[in-house]
C-alpha cells in the first residue's frame, strides 16, 4: 500500500475519530444538564415491558461473560497467545502489520479499561436502580461493559478484516461483532445497570480511542 492511502485513509479515521469525541461530549452535556431524562425514562419502560425469566438469565450470563475484567483478560491471553505462537513457528516478520495489530488492541483495551473509572468519578452519574449501586457501584457513566466490548469485538473486527479475502466471512466477522457489542450495551439496560445515554457515551468514548490510535500507528507507518 502507498503513501497516498496511508494519508487518504489517515484523514478519514482522524475526522471518524473527531466525531466520535464530539458524540461524546454532545452526550456528556446532554447528560449532565439532565436532558436526556425522557430518552432514557422510555429505554428503561421498553425494557420492563419485555420482562421474562428466560431473557433476563441471557442478559446475566452475557454480562457476566462479557465483563471488563474478562474481556481485559481475554485481550492480554489473546496477545501474549499470537506473540508465542508467531515466534515459536518462526511467522512473526511473514504476517503482514502484526506488530501494529497487537499494539491496536493493547493500546485500545488498556484505555478503555482504565480510563472508564476515571470518568465516572468525574461525572458521578448514580445509576438507574438502588439495587445495582448496591452490588456494583454507585456511578454510571459511561457503562464500562459497553465501553470494553466496543474497544475488544470492534478492535477485533478491524484487525481481522486485512487478513479475509472473503466478502461474505469479513461480513459476517463484523455484523456478529456490532451485534454483540450491542447486545452486551443492551443487557445492562435491561438489567437496569445503566441508562441508555450511559451505553451510547460509552461506544463513543471507545470509538474515540480506537480511532485515535489507529490514527497514530498508520500515522507513523507514511511517516517512515
Amino acid at each position: 500500500m502507498n503513501i497516498e492511502y496511508y494519508k487518504n485513509f489517515n484523514y478519514k479515521v482522524k475526522m471518524v475519530t473527531l466525531l466520535n469525541l464530539l458524540g461524546f461530549v454532545v452526550t456528556t452535556i446532554l447528560v449532565e444538564l439532565n436532558y436526556t431524562k425522557k430518552f432514557d425514562t422510555f429505554f428503561i419502560k421498553l425494557m420492563k415491558v419485555h420482562k421474562n425469566h428466560l431473557l433476563k438469565k441471557f442478559t446475566n450470563t452475557l454480562s457476566s461473560i462479557a465483563s471488563p475484567e474478562n474481556l481485559l483478560f481475554f485481550s492480554l491471553i489473546l496477545i501474549v497467545g499470537t506473540i508465542l505462537i508467531l515466534l515459536i513457528f518462526n511467522k512473526w516478520n511473514k504476517i503482514y502489520n502484526i506488530t501494529n495489530n497487537l499494539k491496536l488492541l493493547l493500546f485500545t483495551i488498556l484505555i478503555a479499561y482504565f480510563s472508564n473509572d476515571v470518568l465516572k468519578h468525574l461525572f458521578k452519574r448514580a445509576r438507574p436502580s438502588a439495587k445495582a449501586i448496591s452490588k456494583i457501584g454507585k456511578y454510571s457513566f459511561p457503562s464500562d461493559h459497553a465501553m470494553m466490548a466496543f474497544a475488544f469485538f470492534i478492535t477485533i473486527a478491524y484487525i481481522l478484516s486485512p487478513y479475509v479475502k472473503s466478502k461474505v466471512i469479513k461480513f459476517t466477522i463484523w455484523f456478529l461483532s456490532i451485534l454483540i457489542t450491542i447486545l452486551i450495551g443492551l443487557s445492562r439496560v435491561y438489567l437496569q445497570k445503566h441508562f441508555m445515554t450511559d451505553i451510547i457515551g460509552a461506544y463513543f468514548f471507545s470509538g474515540f480511542i480506537l480511532c485515535f490510535f489507529i490514527w497514530v500507528i498508520n500515522k507513523k507507518i507514511y511517516i517512515k
